[in-house]
């Protein structure tokens, strides 16, 4: 039986997932950042979160338990659905759809979800290429941020985070997914990473590079 799961509950639970992802754990202090809230209110959210089985029981640990991981990976299907849908089928830019598919997240069924999902063809990433769980299991695996590419290496844009203001940065410098590129260095001073696009030298901010992941090339 599917949890029923409050809609103001949503992107927490998403911010514990995506934070205990990349940095290995989630802190109050964090989530009372990310989401705008009080201190005081993330510590009332979690302790209802922990007696509803959400968040594993201790003081000093925010991190889901296994079905709490389930509803994560469940809500961001349903989010990243309605970004493929939105681009690909009412021609949205990738930068306009994330609000539009929040809001629909909350509102769908797993009953839609699965008329959807069939209607698309289960497809395996959103529009930014994060993984749609319910069709494919993972999505950094074999992935590194282009702040740690390897000089002198090919590689190929297959993943960026859903942020407004770094869409419309990586569109400006040329950046898109499926792009293949050479990491041909980074600036001393501040680690601007220096890549090749075609035989264009492109500068990449250090602040975009951790969130611009890319995959190896390999030769045939």
């Amino acid at each position: 039986m599917t949890m029923e799961i409050q809609p103001q509950w949503e992107e927490f639970i998403i911010a514990v997932f995506k934070m205990s992802r990349r940095q290995g754990k989630a802190t109050n202090k964090e989530l009372s950042q990310r989401l705008s809230v009080s201190p005081s209110l993330v510590t009332e959210i979690i302790k209802k979160m922990q007696a509803e089985g959400i968040l594993a029981a201790g003081k000093n640990i925010i991190a889901l338990t296994e079905a709490g991981e389930d509803i994560a990976k469940r809500i961001i299907s349903k989010h990243r659905l309605w970004e493929y849908f939105l681009t690909e089928t009412l021609n949205y830019n990738w930068k306009d759809v994330h609000e539009q598919a929040s809001a629909l997240q909350s509102v769908t069924s797993d009953a839609l979800f699965e008329k959807l999902n069939d209607y698309l063809r289960r497809p395996a990433a959103c529009p930014h290429g994060g993984a749609i769980f319910a069709n494919r299991a993972e999505e950094l695996e074999g992935l590194v941020p282009l702040s740690e590419g390897v000089p002198g290496v090919s590689y190929t844009m297959r993943r960026i985070p859903d942020n407004t203001a770094l869409l419309e940065y990586v569109e400006h410098i040329g950046l898109s997914l499926g792009q293949a590129l050479i990491v041909k260095g980074f600036e001393s001073f501040d680690h601007t990473a220096i890549i090749d696009m075609n035989g264009a030298e492109v500068r990449v901010s250090p602040k975009a590079c951790v969130d611009i992941y890319l995959a190896a090339n390999t030769e045939d």
